[in-house]
């Protein structure tokens, strides 16, 4: 399912495009709005440029940390998490 999220992401941008550019094809006198719906575009491609970065980068674990799996204890589903080692400072 993540591939078509970043399927969508792909495509957004050249899906503006072609909105933009149908648009200035049918009202020729478009031209002294362009300029905000460019300034907004781009205000936006940037927040999803970003977000999607931000979403993709990992959680840093300190070298020493080790990876605890997901669990059950009693009855209840405890998510994976890192733990500090005993030699860690």
């Amino acid at each position: 399912m993540i591939w078509l999220f970043r399927l969508a992401l792909f495509l957004a941008p050249f899906a503006l495009l072609w909105g933009f550019l149908a648009w200035r094809r049918r009202d020729p006198e478009a031209e002294r709005e362009a300029g905000w719906l460019l300034l907004f575009t781009g205000i936006g491609l940037a927040a999803i440029l970003g977000l999607g970065l931000a979403l993709t980068l990992p959680d840093a674990a300190a070298p020493s940390a080790h990876y605890v799996p997901p669990r059950e204890e009693n009855g209840r589903i405890v998510p994976g998490n890192f733990e500090q080692g005993p030699d860690a400072r």
